[in-house]
């Protein structure tokens, strides 16, 4: 008698492999767990790549979604609008840019922590509701220890830290 083969565990995908997945595959991955989820929108690759690598040696538990633009950011929402907890918008965007996006996400009902992304150090002038808009500024280039004072400020957001945050 022949067994048939047992299922294998789905293979586990670096951090460039998961960065370069198009929309469709990021939200299959998504759909295939239950954790929390961290929003990051962002059009230019290293950047989503350097946000997946330093979050996930930030925060445990938890599911990075990488979106290219805000109209992704949006549809993301809509199909995860329990679990995801955090997002992490970049200002200048295609499509629909970081503000617009940011502001449709509160207007329908996103309570979560969200974060401005930008280079733009002239942002708050330029947008004067972005502070009551987002609870806070990363300014790029993004750094783990920018991440971890977010993180810390937002009190995980029901996420659980792979090591205590240090000041």
């Amino acid at each position: 008698v022949v067994s048939a083969p047992s299922p294998q565990p789905a293979p586990s995908l670096s951090v460039l492999e998961i960065a370069s997945l198009n929309e469709d595959q990021q939200f299959a991955r998504a759909r295939g767990n239950d954790l929390p989820i961290i929003l990051a929108a962002d059009d230019i690759d290293i950047n989503r790549t350097v946000l997946l690598a330093s979050i996930d040696k930030i925060i445990a538990n938890h599911h990075v979604l990488l979106v290219n633009d805000g109209v992704a950011a949006l549809r993301a929402w809509r199909a995860f609008p329990s679990r995801i907890r955090v997002v992490l918008m970049d200002l200048h965007m295609p499509k629909l840019d970081g503000i617009s996006a940011s502001r449709t996400l509160r207007e329908n009902g996103f309570r979560g922590a969200l974060a401005l992304l930008t280079a733009d150090l002239m942002a708050r002038e330029t947008h004067p509701d972005i502070d009551d808009l987002f609870d806070d500024i990363l300014i790029k280039p993004i750094t783990k220890p920018q991440l971890k004072t977010f993180f810390a400020s937002i009190h995980y957001a029901g996420l659980h830290p792979q090591q205590p945050f240090l000041p």
